[in-house]
């Protein structure tokens, strides 16, 4: 498909072709970050790769079972004449949908080496309990 056609006729569908994401309307386009996830039962433990993103950058969003993670790698200061430039500047993010509901008031973030590390307890009423049965 030519790339000209498929963002002007069909923008979402090019921009996927080029694992790129919208976002909400109005907004610009995202680069998906890469994450793994972990469950232990009670948590979540979602693991980014967000090189490049400060703490003061980085907007995490927790709503029912999803999870918003949106950051932004900022340009070097301007100054000197750039002779290459390969590296990714722009809006980076990912949007987790987990399969219990979270508890966002215990959630725990930390960002260190540019990978996020993001803990999130499952909610109360989505933990696995075991109830005993009683015989006579």
């Amino acid at each position: 498909m030519n790339p000209v056609y498929a963002l002007q006729y069909a923008p979402a569908t090019g921009l996927r072709r080029w694992n790129w994401r919208w976002t909400e309307p109005g907004d610009l386009a995202y680069q998906p970050v890469s994450v793994d996830v972990h469950d232990d039962g009670e948590t979540f433990v979602i693991t980014a790769l967000m090189p490049g993103v400060a703490a003061e950058d980085l907007k995490i969003e927790i709503e029912g079972d999803t999870i918003s993670l949106r950051g932004e790698i900022k340009a070097e200061p301007a100054g000197a004449e750039v002779l290459l430039r390969e590296r990714f500047v722009g809006k980076v993010g990912r949007t987790l949908t987990m399969p219990a509901a979270l508890d966002s008031e215990h959630s725990e973030a930390s960002l260190e080496a540019g990978v996020l590390t993001l803990r999130v307890p499952k909610a109360a009423t989505a933990r696995r309990k075991v109830i005993p049965v009683k015989g006579s």
